[in-house]
């Protein structure tokens, strides 16, 4: 395998309300390989701008339809189901105790297997442009939060942590080297980091469950967009539901299995009840229409469920088993 020596970024390197994180390239692949393990569970929109920070969740081939995919922690192994020709994608990467965070690191318009370690901090990510790794320290404080998004807005997701214990984000842009740090959130936060003001770069977000209130820093003009939208027991889902090329504030309630965004393209809402109790909200563009669409993904038999926003029809599909994390 190739692995991609990224540059060593030293001791002490992020530091933030005296807390400080050690930052130095480590090597290793993260499990033995095997390269397929048996078993069954575009419109890339690739490139800089607006396009490149709204492109499709979990396009694991690049045809700019999401696809239906799970991690399993058990093994480390990622199971894809392709939505251009129906065939399957099995590769072991990861191993137990990592958490799932695929996302396009490499600029090619497909979603990159990539795992974080948190009992290191580091990211392993498996290039789908030239099936290289690319290995990183970056975090490692307990309780930090893996949160990737294109920050800079070159086309590739970021290694970005969200520090809840002191509220600051930590981003180290893959445009530059560089990192940006900035204190936005505190304890009891939900990070969600997407593009809020379709400047073409994810801003730093949270939610808080406490209240309902959204806090979004917009990477545009350094402003905030603060509303309450939501309330406790909700899970925070933003996403592009009205297909402006913004991230919309929504929030899906598992306690009835009610879905609420509020659209940014003319401030009225979208409520839907689609799901039920126990399901996982896994919202994306599964037909490539450039609108996210309400979707669960249910553990206990290992179906999704999607609402196409389309046509308004239902796509569903098992796949995937319990103990399964849906990416």
């Amino acid at each position: 395998m190739k692995a991609r020596r990224t540059r060593r970024l030293g001791l002490g390197l992020l530091t933030a309300a005296g807390a400080t994180v050690l930052a130095t390239l480590t090597g290793g692949a993260p499990s033995a390989w095997a390269g397929a393990a048996g078993g069954e569970p575009s419109n890339s929109r690739g490139g800089s701008g607006a396009a490149a920070a709204q492109r499709v969740k979990a396009d694991f081939d690049g045809d700019g339809k999401a696809d239906f995919a799970v991690w399993r922690p058990s093994s480390g192994t990622w199971f894809v189901l392709r939505s251009s020709d129906g065939g399957q994608t099995i590769r072991q990467y990861g191993q137990v105790g990592d958490v799932a965070v695929p996302a396009d690191f490499d600029g090619d318009g497909k979603t990159d297997f990539a795992v974080w370690r948190p009992s290191s901090g580091t990211w392993f990510v498996l290039r789908s442009s030239d099936g290289g790794q690319s290995i990183q320290q970056y975090g490692s404080f307990a309780n930090d939060v893996a949160a990737p998004a294109d920050v800079d807005g070159d086309g590739r997701a970021d290694f970005v942590i969200w520090r809840p214990s002191n509220g600051t984000w930590y981003a180290l842009r893959s445009s530059d080297g560089g990192q940006t740090t900035q204190v936005y959130g505190q304890t009891g936060d939900v990070a969600v980091p997407a593009d809020y003001d379709g400047d073409g770069k994810a801003d730093f977000a949270v939610w808080r469950p406490s209240n309902g209130v959204w806090f979004a820093l917009r990477s545009s003009d350094r402003k905030e967009s603060i509303r309450q939208y939501g309330q406790a027991g909700d899970v925070a889902v933003p996403a592009d539901y009205g297909g402006d090329g913004k991230a919309d504030f929504a929030v899906w309630r598992p306690s009835n299995g009610t879905w609420f965004a509020l659209r940014s393209s003319d401030d009225g809402q979208s409520i839907r009840q689609y799901g039920q109790t126990g399901d996982v909200a896994v919202p994306a563009d599964f037909d490539g229409d450039g609108k996210a669409d309400f979707a669960v993904w249910r553990p206990s038999n290992g179906t999704w469920y999607a609402l196409r926003s389309t046509d308004g029809g239902q796509t569903i599909r098992q796949y995937g088993q319990s103990g399964d994390i849906p990416v």
